[in-house]
Order: structure tokens, then C-alpha cells, then sequence
């Protein structure tokens, strides 16, 4: 791309100020004012020298060049103003900067490029030439800054610019084929974020436009070769070996066509080695092997260690050697590949997922070849980047799609340390590589009080740091605003005393979190699954041989059709319920149980455990797995129900934080707050929705109700201050692309959505309204009896971003939610048992037993349908 936009970049030095100084004379021989010419000769004089040293930085990858060419060119973009050559200018001096990002990283230069591209497209007219060139520098700075930092809306404005300068350079266009690459590119980013399948196929066709309309040795027919190459690489699902082929074909033309030493040259052989190993995979022909090897090699050969084009070459190279490894089993290959992977990652200038997936291919490499301690090693750093791949400078959407792409990364780190047999380990990497964005919602330091006794000028920044964070209305606003709040923490950090302040919590913080009952985190990898147990005596593990990964997956899909809205009363689907359910016992439960060896009671009440899945464990309910149809053949049930009290939390630091907010909460009488909807627009009716309401503010006269067109948003939000419970009649929405867009529809939703966003942003209103007035309880329940109100996407199964989640980021420390669609008369039902039982046992200012009621609700509901589990089983406690 680089030399494609470029001004004279492909051309020699000399060629290149020749050509400007060609330029300085025509403009001198122009009839206009002596200081006018004076000043804008001086401007293409710049230029000329700012184009060579590019040049030079094409030529020779020379980046002290570069940034002296940098300079030069700004000042010539400056001198050249209201003439023009600016537009020129211009686009040189941003492709220069978006070239200096890429080997620096210094996002200002992206920022700065962005922006004076912009500018320049507003003040160009649309007659003249260079204004296809300047949007395509325009939709290039974006692309870039989109692929790095992940912001949707870059990509956005990227394909708006691309489609722009298409139309800007018509056919015949000298410019054409560029702007028909930069589309292209822009489209094959569309597709991978959204899946248009017209995207794809628009991006192929001017690929083709272009290879049929440019030189075979031009930048663009080379650029056009190696994106329909790495196209058919991308979309070949069936390994079709004709596609492939053509893949190897497109490489070494490119690589033929290629200039050596350049850019466009390593990248080609970058991809002919992939589409050699890809055939290789295919076919099994050694040579094919061989030559992935020599090409990865030459992709890196000459290139410094600080190159961005470097990281990749290496990983092609990585990943051809394991399998070389894998076919000889000649050690030196297997110690060459994870050498080459390992030093990827040292390339710390590179953007986050690239550094993910580079860690990731050395973990790999060494786990698939038992290497453990070295797998454990890279793997744990791949964990320890992934708050990085969804800055929080970007929207909640796009942290999640971010996020979405690294779904079990997680879980393979945890299986990895397990499998070196360092299950400590295993629960640190679990806690840092799961509910990102879940924690960073909740991250109070714990050591806060003790942070404005000692060091209270910076307790003062930090909370104003954070109040600021996430509210600036432009990306790098919102990245400085998250780097200002890193520093401060880093300042903290530096005094002696908190070291560790804000940090994941040690192992001893997480077995501290034991003593009210064992935390059992559970987890599937292709071969078994484990759980970790988190006991008062430390960390072990329990292996699950008959939940694996595919067990797991199978089970879940059984259930998920089993439970769909239509068949939660289908006696016909029950059976698939009760047979998940029995498996759930015999492959999880009970060998849990078993080690636990858990008394049948602790005064007087049942043993509480506290169950963290994780992957799809997260869509089965754990808490009611047994044989329920079969008749006891122990002196025990057969069933968790029986046996123990279940909550779940996402992480045993969200359990931390639930629990400090229980602790201080004041006592009293409760003040429920109960939202009811028998009737809402564009849903089905809810007939027992106003029934739920009566029965609640029969029990407790203090309740306030909304019912139908008085629960809007607004209401809602106002009367959830000082409330110390909630309670949600309603229908609800679970998005699976983004969880954060799932919603409680409310009387006005189709206006104001009341988001899972939404709600965990209410924390900070909650809090300051709860200090306003002292004597008001705080949030102690939230029940949401609503559809799949714990549920969340597939592809973020390990962030828990669902409705119950939101309000416990909202201050309520305990959430009675649902796990799949509710039969309106079985929720009434259920919601009855557990207020009764809250009424008749609960004391004012006692801590709140929501936990128990749910397990009692249950255990009615299962005698009153024991042939529908769909009914009884989907029903969960999260918190404290």
C-alpha cells in the first residue's frame, strides 16, 4: 500500500528531485506575486526533499529518513497553503506518518495523519486530480487505525472515503487501481467484522478489475495478487484443492513481480508460504512443506528486528516448522519453531491481537509437543494482553467484538497450566483472562480507604481520572483519558505499600473468598474437562474425563433446542432435559461432590457452593444436575439440588466485590421496587405479570410499582435509588452478536432501549444517591423474571454479559435471573414460593437468603412438574 500512494516512492532518489525540481520551474515561471512564488517554491523544495528521504525509507527501510522526511513535508504542507500542490503534499505527508505508525506505534501519528487527510479532502475541490489520492490516504489512515485500535467507526468512515475515491477516479483514471485497492481492502475488513457475504465478493471483483487494467509488475497488480491469494486462503471452508492452486499461483507471481527488499516482496513470500503449507495440509507432498519453510525464511530475511512486516513472516515461519516437526519429529525443527514464534512476540511495538496470536503460536507449538513449561509461559502472556485488544477507549460494542475473536483463550491457558500441573496457576489465568469487561466495570480498588489516608492527593486523581474515563466524544480523547487514569495507577504503584494496589488478586486473596463455601470454577479442553475447587485448604483439581469440549458443546445444543420459547412446556422435549441433566450429575456433579466431601448440613442449613463456569459450561445449569426421574439407590439423592445450595458468580472477583457491597449495606426493612408489564408494545401479552406485582406488594407494603405505561425508562431509573430490591415482570431481549445491547423492554423500549449497558451504568448514580441519603437501604436483590435473563452470545460465553450481570455492576449483590424462556404461569409460580419463603424467614437487617429461597422455589416447582425440568431447572441465583 505504501508505495502505492506514495507520490515518487518507487522511483530512485535522484528521479525524484529531479521530478520536483521540474515542478519548482513551472511554478516559477507562473504570473503571480514574487512572495506568493517565493513561498510556495519553498514549499515543493520540502516536498522534494521530503519525498526522497521516503524513497530512501522504501529503498533501505532507513526510519531515521523517514522522520526527517516527515518533517520536511509538514512544513511544506504548511507553506503550500491555498495552492495546488497541497493536495499532493498532503498525501505524501500522510502516507509518511501512517509509515512511521507502523514501525513506531506512536498512535498520535495515526491520529495526526487522519487528520490532516481530512482536511485536506474538505478543502480540495472535487475537479481537482489529486483528489482520489487524498481520499484514498484517507480511507488507508483509517483502515490502519481500525485494524489496531478496532473502533467500527473508523471502518465506517474508511469504506465511506474508499467508495469516494472510486468514484472520484472513474475508468481510465490514472489513479483507478489504487482506489480500486484500498475498496477492496476496506471491503475484506467489512466482511470479517460483519460476515456480508456481497462484501466479499465486491472486494474479489476489484481484485480481478485491477490485475485485468495494471502492469503484471505494478504495486497495485501486485497488492491485487496477494489479496485474491490470501482470499481464497480465507474462504476455501472445504479445502478445495483446485482453490488452493490457484492461492500458490497468485503467491509466486507476486513474488516474481515483487521488487526485492521491498515491502510488497516480503509480503510475498509470506503468502506463498502460507498457501504452500496450506496445500501441504491438503496434500501431504514434503516439497510443498519445504518451500512454506524457504519462503517464511525469505519473508524475513533482511528486515529489522523492530519491522512490523517481521511478526508475520516469523509466525508463517513458526507454524511451518511445527509441522515439519510434526512429520519428522526432528527436535531441532520443534526448538527453531517455538525460537521463531517467541521472538514474534517480542516485537512490543506490534498491535495487540497480532502479539495475542503470536504468544498464542508458541503456546501452541510447545503445548501440542508437551512442551509445558514453555507453553505455560506464552500463554500466559497471550491472557495478559487481552484488556489490551479491547481498549476501553473503544465502545462497548467494539470491545465485545474484539474480545468475541479471543472466546476460550482463557480456558486453553487454564488447560495448559494444568496440564504442568500448576492449578494455581490455572485460577490466575482463569480470574485475568475472563470478565474483562465485567471486572474493569467493577474495578473499585478494595484498598481504597487506605489509599486516601496514606496518599490522598493521589486517591483525589484517581477518582477524577476515573469519572472522566469513557466519556470523550473522539478516540483519542477517550485514549487519553484511559492513559491519564494508567499513570496515575502506575504513580500509585511506585509506593512502597501498593505495589499491588488495583492489581488481579494473589492466590491467597482468592482463598479468602473460600470460607463461606467452596468456589468450583469449571472448564472443557478438547480431550476432558477439569474443575479447579477453591477450598478453605487451598487449589485443586478434579479431571472430568466425559466433559470435554465436545460433550460440553453437544450437551448444550440438546438443551438449547430442548428449552427453546416454543417447547418449555413440550412434554415431548422433557426427556432431552432430564437425559442433560443426568449426564450433568455423572460427568460434573458428582465426582465434584465427591471430593469435596461436603457435611449434609452446616447449622441446620445446607452447604453452599459457588459454581463459576466458564466456555459453554455458562449455558448448562449446573445446579440442577441429578438422575430426578430415577429413584434414590444411595441413602443420598442423587441430585445437586439435594445436596448443596448453589449460586453462580462470573469470577471470584466479582464474588469479592458482591460481597463487599452486601457488607455494607445498612439494615431495615426492604423498599422493593416491582416494574410490571402484562402489555407491551410489539410483545406478546404477559397475563400473570400484574399478578407477580400484587403478590409482591401484598408481603411487603413498602413496595413501589410501576405497571405498564408508567415503566418507562426514565421512572425506573428514578425509583431505583434507595431501593433495596427490584423486581422485573417483563419480557426481555438477549442479543447474541452483542450482549451489551440486550435489553428489559420496558413500556417506552422501543425509544429508550434500558440496556445491559444501560444498567451497569446506573452504578455510579446508585452510589452517589445512596450517600445523599444515608438512611435509605442499599440495593440488596434484583429479580428479573424474564427471559433469558443469564444468558449470553456463544462467542462471549467467558465475559457473562447478560442482564443479571448488569445488575450486579448496578450495586445489587444478589440476582435471581433465568438461563432460557419462562412459561408465564410456571414464573408466577416460582416467583410466589420465593417471596413467600423471603417473607416467612427472612429478618429486617439480616443479610438476605436469596440463594435459599431459589433452591426452595425450585424443589416446589420440581414436586409440582417433575416430568418438565424445562420448567424448574432454569431458574439461578448469582452473588453473594
Amino acid at each position: 500500500m505504501w508505495a502505492t500512494v506514495t507520490v515518487l516512492a518507487s522511483l530512485p532518489p535522484a528521479a525524484a528531485l529531479a521530478y520536483w525540481r521540474y515542478r519548482r520551474g513551472q511554478l516559477l515561471s507562473v504570473g503571480v506575486a514574487w512572495s506568493e512564488r517565493a513561498r510556495i517554491a519553498e514549499a515543493i523544495d520540502l516536498g522534494a526533499q521530503g519525498e526522497q528521504l521516503l524513497a530512501d525509507f522504501d529503498h533501505k527501510r532507513d526510519a531515521a529518513a523517514l522522520s526527517v522526511g516527515i518533517d520536511r513535508l509538514g512544513k511544506a504542507v504548511e507553506h503550500s497553503h491555498g495552492s495546488r500542490h497541497q493536495a499532493g503534499l498532503a498525501v505524501s505527508l500522510v502516507m509518511a506518518l501512517v509509515g512511521r505508525y507502523d514501525r513506531l506505534r506512536n498512535p498520535d501519528d495515526l491520529d495526526r495523519a487522519i487528520d490532516v487527510a481530512q482536511r485536506a479532502v474538505e478543502n480540495t475541490s472535487h475537479d481537482v486530480p489529486e483528489r482520489a489520492r487524498l481520499l484514498v490516504a484517507l480511507g488507508h489512515g483509517l483502515q490502519v487505525r481500525y485494524g489496531h485500535v478496532g473502533d467500527y467507526a473508523d471502518l465506517q468512515r474508511a469504506l465511506e472515503a474508499g467508495r469516494a475515491a472510486a468514484r472520484a477516479a472513474p475508468s481510465g483514471h490514472e489513479f483507478r487501481p489504487t482506489c480500486l485497492e484500498i475498496l477492496s481492502n476496506i471491503l475484506a475488513d467489512c466482511f470479517e467484522r460483519d460476515g456480508n457475504p456481497s462484501d466479499r465478493d465486491e472486494a474479489i471483483r476489484l481484485g480481478q478489475e485491477i490485475l485485468a487494467t495494471v502492469p503484471r509488475r505494478s504495486d497495485e497488480g501486485i497488492a491485487a495478487l496477494l489479496a485474491l491469494g490470501s482470499w481464497i486462503l480465507q474462504t476455501n471452508e472445504r479445502g478445495s484443492l483446485l482453490a488452493i492452486d490457484q492461492a500458490v499461483d497468485y503467491g509466486r507471481r507476486a513474488v516474481k513481480a515483487a521488487p526485492a527488499k521491498h515491502p510488497q516482496g516480503y509480503s510475498a513470500h509470506r503468502q506463498l508460504s502460507l498457501a504452500l503449507r496450506a496445500r501441504y495440509e491438503r496434500r501431504g507432498d514434503t516439497e510443498d512443506l519445504d518451500g512454506a519453510i524457504r519462503q517464511a525464511e525469505l519473508a524475513v530475511r533482511g528486515l529489522a528486528p523492530d519491522d512490523a512486516l517481521r511478526i508475520r513472516g516469523q509466525l508463517a515461519l513458526a507454524e511451518a516448522l511445527g509441522h515439519r516437526y510434526e512429520r519428522f519429529r526432528q527436535r531441532a525443527d520443534l526448538k527453531r519453531a517455538i525460537a521463531e514464534a517467541q521472538a514474534a512476540t517480542l516485537h512490543t511495538a506490534a498491535e495487540a491481537p497480532l502479539r495475542v496470536v503470536a504468544w498464542l503460536t508458541a503456546g501452541k507449538i510447545a503445548m501440542d509437543h508437551r512442551e509445558y513449561d514453555t507453553a505455560v509461559k506464552a500463554v500466559e502472556s497471550a491472557v495478559a494482553l487481552l484488556p489490551h485488544v479491547a481498549g476501553r477507549e473503544l465502545t462497548a460494542q467494539d470491545q465485545e467484538h474484539r474480545l468475541g475473536k479471543w472466546n476460550g483463550v482463557a480456558s486453553l491457558a487454564a488447560s495448559c497450566a494444568l496440564a504442568a500441573n500448576a492449578p494455581d496457576q490455572a485460577l490466575r489465568l482463569l480470574e485475568g483472562g475472563r470478565g474483562i469487561l465485567l471486572t474493569r466495570a467493577l474495578s473499585t480498588p478494595s484498598d481504597l480507604t487506605e489509599l486516601r489516608s496514606q496518599l490522598p492527593d493521589l486517591a483525589t486523581e484517581l477518582s477524577q481520572a476515573a469519572d472522566t474515563l469513557d466519556t470523550g466524544t473522539a478516540l483519542s480523547q477517550r485514549r487519553r483519558q484511559r492513559e491519564t487514569h494508567e499513570g496515575v495507577l502506575e504513580r500509585i504503584r511506585a509506593h512502597e505499600g501498593f505495589e499491588a494496589f488495583a492489581r488481579p488478586p494473589s492466590i491467597d486473596d482468592l482463598l479468602s473468598h473460600a470460607a463461606q463455601g467452596p468456589v468450583v470454577y469449571l472448564l472443557s479442553a478438547p480431550e476432558r474437562g477439569y474443575a479447579i475447587l477453591l477450598t478453605v485448604d487451598g487449589v485443586r483439581t478434579v479431571p472430568l474425563p466425559g466433559a470435554s469440549s465436545e460433550a460440553v458443546v453437544e450437551r448444550v445444543a440438546t438443551l438449547l433446542e430442548a428449552v427453546a420459547p416454543n417447547r418449555v412446556l413440550d412434554r415431548d422435549a422433557q426427556p432431552a432435559v432430564h437425559e442433560v441433566l443426568a449426564w450433568l450429575w455423572d460427568a460434573v456433579a458428582e465426582p465434584i461432590l465427591k471430593s469435596l466431601s461436603l457435611p449434609d448440613s452446616i447449622a441446620g442449613q445446607l452447604p453452599r457452593v459457588w459454581w463459576v463456569p466458564t466456555g459453554m459450561f455458562t449455558f448448562l445449569p449446573v445446579h440442577a444436575a441429578g438422575h430426578h426421574r430415577a429413584a434414590p439407590t444411595h441413602s443420598r439423592p442423587e441430585t445437586v439440588l439435594d445436596r448443596v445450595t448453589s449460586s453462580y458468580v462470573p469470577t471470584v472477583r466479582t464474588l469479592a466485590a458482591v460481597r463487599s457491597a452486601t457488607q455494607s449495606g445498612s439494615g431495615g426493612h426492604p423498599h422493593p421496587l416491582v416494574v410490571a408489564l402484562p402489555e407491551t408494545p410489539g410483545a406478546n401479552e404477559l397475563r400473570n405479570a400484574t399478578r407477580e406485582a400484587r403478590l409482591i406488594s401484598s408481603l411487603f407494603p413498602t413496595a413501589r410499582v410501576l405497571v405498564r405505561e408508567q415503566a418507562t425508562r426514565g421512572r425506573v431509573e428514578a425509583e431505583l435509588t434507595g431501593r433495596s430490591w427490584v423486581h422485573f415482570a417483563c419480557h426481555g431481549h438477549t442479543d447474541t452478536e452483542s450482549p451489551s445491547r440486550s435489553r428489559l423492554l420496558l413500556h417506552d423500549h422501543e425509544h429508550r432501549p434500558f440496556t445491559v449497558a444501560d444498567v451497569s451504568a446506573l452504578q455510579q448514580g446508585l452510589r452517589a444517591g445512596r450517600e445523599l441519603q444515608q438512611r435509605v437501604r442499599a440495593p440488596e436483590m434484583a429479580y428479573l423474571s424474564t427471559c433469558d435473563s443469564a444468558r449470553t452470545s456463544p462467542r462471549l460465553a467467558d465475559e457473562s454479559l447478560h442482564l443479571a450481570a448488569a445488575f450486579q455492576l448496578a450495586g445489587f449483590p444478589q440476582v435471581v435471573a433465568a438461563l432460557w424462556p419462562l412459561a408465564d404461569e410456571a414464573a408466577y409460580s416460582f416467583a410466589e414460593d420465593f417471596y413467600r419463603h423471603i417473607h416467612a424467614t427472612h429478618t429486617p437487617g439480616a443479610r438476605l437468603d436469596a440463594a435459599t429461597a431459589v433452591r426452595h422455589a425450585t424443589l416446589k416447582a420440581r414436586a409440582s412438574f417433575p416430568s418438565l425440568p424445562a420448567v424448574w431447572a432454569g431458574h439461578v441465583h448469582f452473588g453473594a
